[in-house]
């Protein structure tokens, strides 16, 4: 069972990074009114299930080691954060650089490194 879960987390992890890609490509390149339809909605439901799977990896092994976990941990909410700044509209206008697309294209490039660090990481860290 746990080889079903790992096996779904690394791939939820795959089109997560590349959903992230490809939305801040068609945000800050392309339109930013070109995200319709299941494109919108369907990378939420894979974070959802990219973070169900790894609730489930940390409750099927307890005794791990927590403080990589922990890292990974605070890594994602770094992810989350500059992900909202490069590609919500509503949480980048209350921010006073709000006229600019550079700070959003910092943000977004921002995000993927730390993206490749959590791959990093966690590839490098057995459960």
């Amino acid at each position: 069972m746990s080889e079903v879960i790992l096996t779904l987390h690394i791939v939820t992890a795959y089109v997560s990074i590349i959903s992230f890609l490809s939305r801040g490509v068609v945000v800050l390149f392309i339109d930013a009114n070109g995200i319709r339809g299941m494109a919108r909605w369907l990378p939420h439901v894979n974070d959802a299930l990219l973070a169900f799977s790894g609730a489930m990896l940390v409750y099927s092994n307890p005794y791990s080691d927590t403080f990589w976990l922990a890292i990974k941990f605070f890594l994602v909410l770094v992810y989350v954060l500059l992900g909202m700044i490069a590609l919500d509209g509503k949480l980048y206008q209350l921010t006073p650089w709000s006229d600019k697309q550079w700070p959003k294209l910092y943000a977004w490039f921002g995000a993927l490194i730390i993206g490749v660090s959590i791959f990093v990481l966690a590839t490098n860290n057995p459960l």
